[in-house]
């Protein structure tokens, strides 16, 4: 940070203690009601032989006797033990050593590479890639010598599945790495930034990249739903199918929520650990000039950066395009037997099912997740209420800071049924009403443009006029950046569709899909036609997104340690 912004000493005062308070009061509320009460109510159910078919009553751990005893619990820890470390071996490396190497390039390389990594992060949609690998894996394709053979294996299958999840992953890692590791080597203030000053924030945004990718392994679902259901011999069980099974399959919520609390243990195990290291080294983030030069190596160094990229960037080119291919060839499916699209017309009304996916993700995030996360941030990332412990103040949130919709579904359900609400549109709303990561980046974002706002105080400008200067017009750019990936992520939710979306007038995309999935087994067409209408507008729209923030955005944000 540069020493004319560092200047001016942040002084306490009553007004900005009640500002700071008062504007995280709501999220406060927010995560009670939709997270930590849900986590605990999922806890005590666990403790009960419930079932809506039953009055519930209490058996103690008897539930978690009867998992540990279980075979299929056990197959479904190792298959998701199993992905998690797949996962950490695909990240831990790779998409670092591509953006080191994609950082020694000018403007204009890095955000072509960037592009071309935003490929596989356009094309999110764990169900509909499920769905894709489903026709190339069909008999008719030719494409897969024996498939049936190696789906009724056990090792074999979960083999498979590791390799489908892999080439998935990676892709997603180069492209959010190449997004977070560059902004993270910019360096902040007005110097050419070093090796000195990036290496800390460098280390914990990879630290908190690592948590992230197990966090998400234990709530895999769509490739063993989609693909196997949990067989050959319960091997590609994971824990939170598992979990869906015997909640809204075998009925059995008790079971059910004994899986899942044992699911948001970790999760919040690894939350609580990626909030302390996001607080204890005191990262923010900021706004640069975008032509600032980010180079760390030196010219000495050039042929190294270029051996890196030649050698990991082809590596990974080549990895994304294999990811990839399921999505192609299922385009080319659907092209090649265009009377697909007319069955599929037929079978379900696209504009309906368009609706009821879009409509309950945009009211989330823009009529709650968004804005109680902004307000939130402002509290504490502007007002700043306990000084430079201020960022102590997102430790009570970070236990919820991986959590999904999928181990709190249980009691989510319950509500609904309570509350009679299933086939309206309050039931497909998304039951979470903040969104903790989207809390954690604008609050290190106003934590990292708060010196700039006091300098210009300092410089004679008045508060208000510099408030809207340095910290809210900057932040919409990146306040609008989130709101289009927590749309992108909810457009592809699974687990909460399937389980509130009961009526077919209320159905969304996976249940439109699963519907065809299921009347169509036999006709791959079909189903591509289904995935072409239904996926198509959304890559686009994440293509256009994306491109249009890697071009014009974020090479104007860096990543530092607050002095």
């Amino acid at each position: 940070m540069s020493a004319e912004i560092a200047k001016p000493t942040f002084q306490p005062n009553p007004l900005r203690i009640l500002a700071g308070l008062a504007l995280t009061l709501p999220a406060c509320i927010c995560c009670t009601a939709t997270l930590a009460l849900p986590t605990l109510q999922t806890w005590l159910l666990s403790m009960q032989n419930a079932s809506p078919l039953r009055k519930a009553e209490n058996v103690g751990m008897a539930n978690y006797t009867r998992l540990f005893e279980s075979l299929q619990f056990s197959e479904s820890i190792t298959f998701s033990l199993l992905l998690a470390a797949e996962r950490v071996a695909i990240v831990i490396l790779v998409p670092l050593l591509l953006a080191l190497a994609i950082n020694e390039f000018r403007q204009a390389g890095r955000i072509s590479a960037r592009l071309l990594f935003s490929l596989p992060l356009a094309l999110f949609a764990p169900l509909i890639a499920a769905m894709s690998w489903k026709i190339v894996l069909n008999p008719a394709s030719g494409l897969v010598s024996q498939p049936g053979r190696w789906l009724a294996n056990p090792t074999q299958a979960r083999l498979g599945l590791l390799g489908i999840d892999a080439l998935a992953t990676f892709g997603l890692a180069c492209g959010i790495g190449l997004i977070v590791y560059l902004i993270a080597l910019r360096g902040t203030g007005d110097s050419v930034p070093t090796w000195q000053a990036t290496r800390r924030p460098l280390l914990i945004t990879w630290a908190v990249t690592l948590l992230a990718s197990i966090a998400l392994s234990f709530q895999w679902f769509d490739p063993s739903f989609v693909l196997t259901g949990g067989g050959p011999q319960n091997s590609t069980f994971t824990l939170a199918f598992l979990q869906y099974t015997l909640a809204f399959r075998h009925i059995q919520f008790g079971m059910g929520a004994a899986i899942a609390t044992l699911i948001l243990i970790i999760l919040m195990l690894l939350g609580l650990a990626a909030g302390l290291l996001v607080i204890l080294s005191r990262l923010h983030v900021e706004t640069v000039s975008p032509g600032k030069p980010v180079g760390l190596m030196g010219q000495s160094r050039r042929p190294l950066a270029l051996i890196l990229l030649l050698v990991v960037g082809l590596g990974s080119a080549l990895c994304v395009l294999l990811g990839l291919f399921p999505a192609l060839w299922t385009g080319w499916v659907a092209i090649c037997n265009s009377a697909g699209f007319e069955k599929v017309n037929q079978a379900i009304s696209i504009v309906r099912v368009m609706i009821n996916t879009t409509l309950p993700v945009v009211m989330s995030v823009l009529f709650t997740q968004l804005p109680i996360a902004y307000l939130a941030a402002l509290g504490i990332g502007a007002s700043r209420p306990l000084g430079r412990y201020s960022g102590w103040l997102l430790l009570p949130f970070s236990p919820w800071l991986f959590v999904t919709t999928s181990p709190l579904s249980i009691v989510a359900y319950q509500r609904l049924a309570e509350a009679k609400l299933f086939g309206t549109l309050p039931a497909a709303i998304s039951p979470i009403m903040i969104s903790i990561p989207m809390l954690f980046t604008l609050a290190l974002f106003f934590s990292g443009q708060e010196p700039k706002w006091r300098a210009a105080q300092a410089a004679g400008q008045s508060a208000m006029g510099a408030f809207m200067r340095t910290m809210i017009l900057p932040s919409l750019p990146l306040a609008a950046l989130l709101a289009c990936f927590a749309i992108a992520i909810g457009y592809q939710e699974s687990v909460w569709p399937l389980v509130a979306a009961i009526k077919p007038e209320s159905a969304a995309l996976p249940n439109a899909l699963t519907q065809i999935a299921g009347a169509f087994s036999s006709d791959s067409a079909i189903l591509a036609a289904a995935l072409t209408i239904l996926g198509l507008p959304a890559f686009l729209l994440n293509v256009l997104v994306l491109g249009v923030f890697q071009i014009f955005y974020l090479d104007r944000l860096a990543v530092g340690k607050a002095n």
